[in-house]
């Protein structure tokens, strides 16, 4: 089981059949896309802060100011990907772009499942 979005605060978990659901596998490669890009991000403003110490040109005020930057962004990331994407994707704008993108998947999948909840979305 993998948890997912809202059900993850009602149950353990998500299905096999849902996880197979095209609108989870695209929330799920967006929030894996948005947290490596942000970890990334991460990852060079520290190699430049190290990079700086090391070289001894970085000063006390530009080590905080890089700190809180590497802060701000995990925060940031981590806000986007938990909170931001979700709604996004399962809002009316969101369904109507993966309808259009993944119309012929969901479509399957639905057949494949059609007592499932998803399917009568």
């Amino acid at each position: 089981k993998v948890p997912c979005a809202e059900q993850s605060m009602k149950e353990d978990g998500v299905s096999d059949e849902e996880i197979k659901h095209p609108t989870l596998q695209y929330l799920i490669k967006m929030i894996m896309y948005t947290l490596l890009v942000g970890f990334t991000l991460c990852g060079v403003i520290s190699f430049a802060n190290g990079y700086l110490t090391i070289a001894g040109n970085n000063t006390e005020t530009l080590h905080w100011i890089l700190m809180a930057t590497e802060i701000g962004t995990l925060i940031t990331t981590i806000t986007i990907a938990s909170t931001v994407i979700p709604k996004y994707v399962l809002s009316e704008k969101g369904m109507k772009m993966i309808e259009e993108k993944f119309g012929d998947e969901v479509e399957a999948w639905n057949a494949a499942h059609p007592d499932h909840e998803y399917a009568q979305m």
